[in-house]
């Protein structure tokens, strides 16, 4: 997650290559309201991340995690 100032398509359109882009202002909300380990989950993606493509186990639901 970080600031994606130079993205004029925040929430309309998906510029990124699997960051979670913020406009300036949610990013300093984000900075100063988040503690380290606070989870963040992608909802309503059409596409599903493969376990294989650099996010490693993040994609495993817990439920299948270790089976």
């Amino acid at each position: 997650m970080h600031a994606a100032p130079w993205n004029g398509s925040l929430g309309s359109a998906n510029l990124s290559h699997g960051c979670v882009n913020l406009s300036t202002a949610d990013a300093k909300w984000v900075y100063d309201n988040f503690l380290v380990g606070d989870v963040v989950e992608v909802t309503h993606s059409p596409k599903e991340l493969p376990a294989w493509d650099g996010l490693g186990d993040w994609t495993v639901p817990y439920e299948r995690y270790g089976a």
